[in-house]
């Protein structure tokens, strides 16, 4: 995961650039990548090309660059040539040494890898936000994200990041021909490398590794989304070089958004900052991509009744790493007429306010309407714009259902006394 540098860090430039890696979805689209590997390097007439097969993992691209041994900066991959330094919250993990176990450490190492939150952590912290009453996090590589953007290293501490290597930037003074001596050398300079690292000499080998894995990788405690396959020896990556976008010497095999079937309870239509009315589901809890999904959205009347969903079904729901979940299609075969249709509000279920359609959206029209507030009011104290210290989304909802708020100006107008009231803000003894 990559992405434009974000305001409050350092920028740092790449001394190599963190290029990302072309993908595929089809074996055949693999198999012609490494026709064109074998092409590219026919000239050398290299006896056997040695492939390694690493899990895709769904986190966050980082750069760990150490000077004699010694950690000196940690740098996001940003758009690839410039990052954000966050040297501060990555010495804060307990998983990436300060300094490598090595007597005699290269000049200069950079080891690149990937931050991720275990699915039992991703899990945790979103019960400590819900509690806290602010936004839960999509999915744990946001969560990643997000917590490695904080401005205090403690908060990173305490959210049980993990990093997996699985390549290198600059090195001086470092002597080894192939990636997959690089993992093991890393390794014993207590270096955490991707343990499912595999090495083949044979495209069917890869391909049966790729088809084996996409099973496995449900019992890993982070999200894998596919596998990356590369040429081993270093000398062959730079014979094949790479084009404008993505080295030649490497490729990614994509995973499709893993599914499950359970049943749709009922249907909530939420109200949103600018009065559109999204319909949520509530289902029968499912394990899918590593967490428990309870509710997906459905996006618009106009969806709902396109796939024919009904309160009763059992539906099939698709969450890759990256996405919401999302509720793919209804089962029709398994309907036994007890199913109810989904019914588009005539009135907002918040202020009761008229309902009006533009396109495949519904919108409340109440001038007043409390719910718009509300999500306006959290809108307004987030991080991204006033970003008011400890005014999380429940004490917002008790502001407003309190009648203390009508408008921003409001907040700035609350006494000591009117906050006591409130659960949770009583003085402490």
């Amino acid at each position: 995961m990559g992405g434009e540098p974000v305001s409050g860090f350092e920028s740092a430039t790449h001394a190599v650039p963190m290029t990302s890696i072309d993908n595929t979805y089809s074996v055949e689209d693999l198999e012609a990548w490494h026709e064109r590997v074998l092409k590219g390097l026919a000239d050398l007439e290299v006896e056997a090309v040695g492939l390694v097969c690493d899990p895709k993992i769904d986190g966050v691209a980082i750069s760990l660059r150490y000077e004699a041994g010694l950690l000196v900066s940690a740098t996001t991959r940003g758009d690839g040539t410039t990052g954000d330094v966050i040297t501060g919250n990555v010495r804060a993990m307990r998983s990436i040494p300060i300094r490598l176990a090595v007597d005699d450490p290269p000049a200069v190492v950079e080891i690149r890898g990937e931050i991720v939150m275990p699915n039992d952590s991703f899990e945790r912290v979103n019960a400590e936000r819900e509690a806290a009453g602010e936004p839960l996090f999509a999915n744990a590589r946001n969560s990643t994200a997000g917590t490695l953007k904080s401005l205090d290293p403690k908060v990173t501490a305490s959210r049980g990041l993990r990093f997996i290597a699985h390549g290198r930037g600059e090195t001086i003074g470092l002597e080894i021909e192939t990636y997959s001596g690089f993992l093991e050398r890393i390794r014993s300079w207590g270096v955490p490398a991707n343990a499912h690292s595999k090495a083949f000499t044979s495209i069917d080998e890869v391909v049966g590794r790729v088809e084996a894995f996409q099973e496995e990788r449900a019992g890993l405690a982070y999200g894998v989304d596919g596998m990356v396959i590369r040429v081993d020896r270093f000398d062959l990556q730079a014979e094949l070089g790479a084009t404008a976008k993505a080295p030649r010497w490497a490729i990614a095999f994509k995973y499709p958004a893993e599914q499950a079937t359970t049943t749709l309870l009922e249907v909530e239509w939420q109200v949103g900052k600018g009065g559109t009315l999204t319909p949520r589901a509530t289902m029968e809890p499912v394990h899918v991509a590593g967490t428990t999904v309870r509710h997906a959205t459905l996006h618009n009347i106009e969806e709902i009744r396109r796939k024919d969903l009904r309160i009763g079904d059992r539906v099939i729901i698709e969450k890759a790493g990256e996405i919401i979940p999302q509720v793919v299609a209804a089962i029709v075969g398994e309907r036994r007429g007890e199913e109810r249709e989904i019914e588009a509000p005539v009135a907002c279920p918040a202020c009761g306010g008229g309902v009006e359609q533009e396109g495949p959206k519904l919108f409340c029209i109440g001038p007043e309407c409390s719910a718009q507030f509300r999500e306006k009011l959290k809108w307004f104290v987030g991080r991204d714009q006033m970003d008011v210290d400890g005014l999380g989304e429940k004490l917002v909802d008790q502001l407003v259902d309190a009648d203390l708020v009508h408008h921003f100006a409001d907040l700035f107008r609350l006494e000591r006394d009117d906050l006591l009231g409130l659960e949770r803000m009583g003085e402490k003894s």
